[in-house]
């Protein structure tokens, strides 16, 4: 038996996976071809089994904080249940006791670490099982904790309530004959309004009368605004500081774009929807996708851009400053593609019509909905 994992010692965990060679390999050799690499969820394991004929596949990093993984592939069930999730975290308890004895319990913890990752309550938790050392009381903790993952709730009425204020003078102009995209945020490294400003300069190559605004304050305020002028784009972007009442700029423009480059579960993206206005959102490791596309588990893998339920994904921006203008430095690929939607956003009826349904999904983080969720929970009924 060969295993193949598909990279080079010098490409370390970094470079794409050869799976060609691999292909090539079970072509050519009658021993059996274990695949790795890269093999993170259920759809990839399919489509490395499918493409590259291997006898089976091994799976390392990919089943640490989900090793139900294995339970997806043997069975061919992609969703599985909490329920099932909470038994398979037991089993790997007990299979880490049996081997390991008592220390297994201290080993655990830092599994539990990890499995608790995303869900609200995670940080009590694992502060609750940090000095546990009995199988006994660690178990009855991770049984009694039940983690569940509650959201933050947003208020949308008072969203929607506040949107219907009216804008005051010195803003109207920009919103007049204008087709407006907006982006709210500090402006800081994590949000990358850069790669939005100099994507826009495209855009307004084509669309002249298209604007930008931005609401927010923060360190690249400055350097921001130099972008803009060294782009001519000073009539067309506008940086508006912060503003008490957002929800109003939201309410007269026509797309939020949203280019951060990591987020928690970002606010401005559910008041964006509150407001049925259509989303452009780089998907970031965490936080829009899982509120435009809850279609989509976090580790699937899609291409870009991809046209969800409730907003559009678009290429993940690297980390990377870039300052220059488009002579000097061309736009990357990830600014192609956001330039390329903002394009189809404008001249496409049929594309804002469908992406104008934000109301719809905004409702599943209302504070009445989140309120009786809680409620159930502290009942003991959840």
């Amino acid at each position: 038996m060969i295993f193949v994992h598909g990279r080079t010692k010098k490409d370390g965990y970094k470079a794409p996976v050869d799976y060609d060679a691999i292909k090539i390999i079970k072509e050519n050799v009658k021993i059996p071809i274990i695949a790795n690499g890269d093999i993170n969820n259920y759809e990839k394991a399919k489509q490395v089994l499918n493409y590259t004929k291997a006898n089976g596949i091994m799976i390392g990093r990919a089943a640490i904080g989900k090793a139900w993984i294995f339970y997806q592939i043997s069975t061919g069930q992609k969703n599985i249940s909490q329920k099932l999730k909470k038994k398979i975290i037991l089993e790997h308890l007990d299979s880490m006791i049996e081997h390991y004895k008592e220390h297994g319990i201290i080993m655990f913890r830092k599994h539990l670490h990890t499995y608790s990752k995303g869900y609200n309550n995670a940080n009590s938790f694992r502060e609750s099982i940090n000095t546990i050392t009995n199988e006994k009381e660690l178990k009855k903790i991770f049984l009694l904790n039940n983690i569940t993952h509650l959201y933050n709730p947003a208020n949308i009425k008072f969203y929607i309530s506040r949107s219907k204020e009216p804008l005051e003078q010195k803003y109207q102009n920009i919103f007049k004959n204008s087709f407006v995209f907006i982006n709210i945020g500090r402006l800081t490294e994590a949000k990358g309004q850069w790669f939005l400003i100099r994507s826009f300069k495209e855009v307004v190559e084509k669309y002249p009368n298209a604007k930008l605004i931005i609401l927010g304050e923060g360190e690249l305020k400055e350097k921001l605004q130099d972008l803009i002028n060294k782009l001519n784009l000073q009539n067309n972007v506008h940086l508006l500081g912060m503003q008490k009442n957002p929800f109003k700029f939201l309410k007269h423009s026509n797309c939020f774009v949203f280019p951060s480059l990591w987020e928690g579960l970002p606010n401005t993206v559910i008041e964006a929807l509150s407001l049925n206005i259509p989303i452009i959102s780089a998907d970031c490791k965490t936080g829009p996708r899982e509120i435009l596309c809850p279609e989509l588990n976090i580790d699937n893998n899609i291409d870009y851009p991809y046209f969800g339920k409730y907003g559009i994904l678009t290429k993940p921006f690297p980390r990377m400053f870039i300052w220059e203008d488009l002579d000097e430095k061309p736009l990357i690929e990830e600014e192609k593609k956001l330039f390329d939607l903002m394009i189809k956003m404008i001249e496409d009826e049929n594309l804002k019509t469908r992406y104008s349904n934000g109301l719809e999904r905004a409702k599943d983080f209302d504070i009445g909905k989140i309120s009786k969720e809680w409620e159930k929970l502290l009942g003991g009924t959840l």
